[in-house]
C-alpha cells in the first residue's frame, strides 16, 4: 500500500492550471494538491527559499547544454546543498547532519575568534574606504578652488549674469 502524496504549492499559475489538474486526475499516483495559506495554514516559503538557492547559487551560474547535463548538475547541487553546505538556520550544520543526528563538534571559541577577526578586517576596510573618499573630496575641493582662482583672476568678463532667488542680477566689475 502506497501512502498518498501531497503536493504543497503556492497560488501561482504555474501550479494551478488545467494542465496540472488534468495530470493529477489521470495520474496513477495518489496525489493531493494543497495550496499554501488556503488549504493549509503553513506557507511553502521554505520550499521556495530552497528553490531560489538551487536556481541562483547552482543552476544559473553555468549554461546547461542538455537534459543529461541538467540531471547531473542537479544531482551535484542537491548533494552539496544537503551534505556539504552548512546552513545558518540549522546552527551551521548540514541538513544531512541534522536529519541523521550526526552533528560534529563545533569549536565555538574558534568561530567567535574568526568572527572577531572578520569584523576587525571589515572595519579596517571601511576606514580605508572612508579615507580614500576623503582624499578624493579634498582633491575635488582643491581643483574647484583652483578653477575659481583662474576664473576670477584671468577670465571674468566685465558683466557676469547669474540667477539668484528667481531673478537676474548683474554684477559689474566684481570678482566671484
Amino acid at each position: 500500500m502506497r501512502l498518498p502524496r501531497t503536493n504543497r504549492v503556492d497560488g501561482g499559475t504555474e501550479n494551478n492550471n488545467q494542465t496540472v489538474e488534468a495530470y493529477i486526475k489521470k495520474s496513477h499516483v495518489d496525489i493531493t494538491k494543497k495550496i499554501a495559506l488556503r488549504d493549509i495554514k503553513q506557507s511553502n516559503s521554505m520550499v521556495e527559499a530552497s528553490n531560489k538557492i538551487l536556481k541562483h547559487q547552482y543552476l544559473f551560474k553555468q549554461p546547461i547544454q542538455n537534459y543529461d547535463h541538467l540531471t547531473k548538475h542537479l544531482e551535484q547541487a542537491i548533494y552539496d546543498f544537503n551534505h556539504q553546505r552548512p546552513h545558518c538556520v540549522l546552527g551551521l550544520y548540514t541538513p544531512s547532519e541534522v536529519h541523521y543526528n550526526q552533528k560534529p563538534e563545533i569549536d565555538k571559541g574558534k568561530i567567535k575568534k574568526q568572527v572577531r577577526e572578520r569584523i576587525k578586517t571589515n572595519l579596517l576596510n571601511l576606514w580605508q574606504l572612508i579615507l580614500n573618499i576623503s582624499l578624493v573630496l579634498l582633491e575635488v575641493l582643491r581643483i574647484k578652488h583652483l578653477i575659481n582662482y583662474l576664473i576670477v583672476n584671468w577670465f571674468v568678463p566685465e558683466e557676469v549674469f547669474y540667477l539668484e532667488s528667481k531673478h537676474i542680477s548683474i554684477l559689474r566689475n566684481k570678482r566671484l
